[in-house]
């Protein structure tokens, strides 16, 4: 499941009170989680400049969901190990190629834990990493 973002000086709120994530901010990721209720549910600023999309999966088997946001004009990805009250455990940020504008989360090499992967557009190429199940990936491959 992913969202795309959309970085901009505006401030917003979820209006049709879907308790969906809505990002904004000049040019970072802020994501803002709001409850039906319209009331602010947690805020944090997440990312590097100019993220593209999102990836929410459960990356650590704990039950909770994580975030996988990729940074294109840093050649990073962010990923923010979530605790189910609406806040961070652990970021981890980890290298990619050039231009990262989408994440996918999937187990790639079949071994349970999920793996996440990125279309680098500036380099025309994937950086697939394979995780422990912990929330950690520490084997990288380039395509």
């Amino acid at each position: 499941m992913w969202w795309p973002i959309f970085a901009s000086y505006r401030r917003g709120i979820d209006k049709q009170s879907s308790g969906r994530l809505r990002a904004t901010g000049a040019g970072l990721c802020l994501l803002l989680f709001f409850w039906p209720s319209l009331s602010l549910g947690a805020a944090f600023q997440a990312t590097g400049i100019f993220p593209h999309a999102i990836a929410v999966a459960d990356l650590n088997h704990d039950g909770h969901l994580d975030l996988i946001i990729p940074a294109s004009a840093e050649r990073k990805v962010t990923v923010m190990l979530g605790n189910g009250q609406g806040g961070v455990l652990a970021n981890h940020v980890y290298p990619v190629g050039k231009g990262p504008t989408w994440v996918e989360a999937a187990d790639f090499d079949g071994d349970g834990n999920l793996d996440w992967v990125t279309s680098n557009t500036g380099g025309a190429s994937l950086t697939l990493y394979f995780g422990d199940g912990k929330g950690r990936f520490h084997r990288r491959q380039d395509i």
